[in-house]
């Protein structure tokens, strides 16, 4: 960025000057967000949520206006060049739209039971947990990790139940499928030319040691969706029959050999 600025001022202190007051004032604005608009939109907000979702209530961690001074301060903080990272404000942000979403929508139908629902503390605490997953899923590209992560970090045991699991990773695959398909936008293909996209980059494996075969990043469109799906479903079943079949030739054996002792 200071190179750039140098070959429009033609000089090294006029483009560190301003690199520096644009970084001054995006940091300032994060400051102004947490001090003045919610207090309690500051750190990653990991702890705060593992907290909630083992049973204890922390005033306004899940708050709009926790939700908007979170991301309002992220994008300050991280665009004034701040060594701060976003995954953690990713995961409180995808928790608290997950809980305002489900009272939002429980009050505009008041009449509606099913909606109403939602708005119970069990309802309310797997909304948290299934946007903890989105946000890690949103920022790694992985929907597995994103429910790995809700399951063994974040939620109690005491709290988790087998249909969660399901709904989690339903959830965190499409908020994967979702940065990858906004993320198409800037990518050569147009829209619809999907890659492995996420918010949060480790770099790709280059050098003299790479081989041939290494691809950086091979798009894929949404037209082939319906056959990904597809493959994902037969293998999933395949792995389903598989475990079926393991746990009854493991009784099998445990029963043959209690009888022949």
């Amino acid at each position: 960025r200071v190179l750039a600025l140098v070959e429009v001022h033609g000089s090294e202190w006029p483009a560190f000057l301003a690199l520096a007051a644009c970084n001054c004032g995006l940091v300032a604005f994060a400051a102004l967000c947490v001090g003045y608009v919610e207090p309690c939109a500051k750190g990653s907000g990991i702890p705060e949520i593992k907290a909630f979702l083992n049973g204890r209530q922390i005033p306004r961690v899940l708050h709009w206006r926790t939700i908007l001074a979170k991301v309002a301060g992220v994008l300050g903080s991280v665009g004034g060049q701040l060594p701060v990272g976003k995954e953690g404000p990713l995961i409180h942000s995808g928790a608290g739209l997950g809980a305002n979403l489900a009272v939002g929508l429980a009050s505009l139908c008041k009449r509606s039971r099913r909606l109403g629902a939602l708005t119970t503390p069990a309802a309310i605490r797997d909304l948290v947990s299934i946007g903890c997953a989105c946000g890690v899923a949103g920022a790694f590209g992985a929907p597995i990790g994103g429910v790995l992560f809700v399951l063994e970090e974040a939620a109690s045991p005491q709290f988790w139940h087998a249909s969660l699991t399901s709904a989690t990773f339903l959830a965190a695959s499409a908020a994967s499928l979702a940065v990858s398909a906004l993320a198409s936008f800037e990518s050569k293909g147009g829209f619809g030319s999907m890659t492995q996209s996420s918010l949060v980059h480790f770099g790709a494996f280059e050098g003299p040691l790479r081989p041939d075969w290494y691809i950086r990043e091979q798009p894929w469109s949404l037209s082939e969706l319906p056959v990904l799906a597809a493959l994902g479903v037969a293998g999933g079943l395949a792995g389903a029959v598989f475990v079926a079949l393991n746990v009854r030739l493991v009784r099998v054996i445990v029963s043959t050999l209690f009888k022949v002792a």
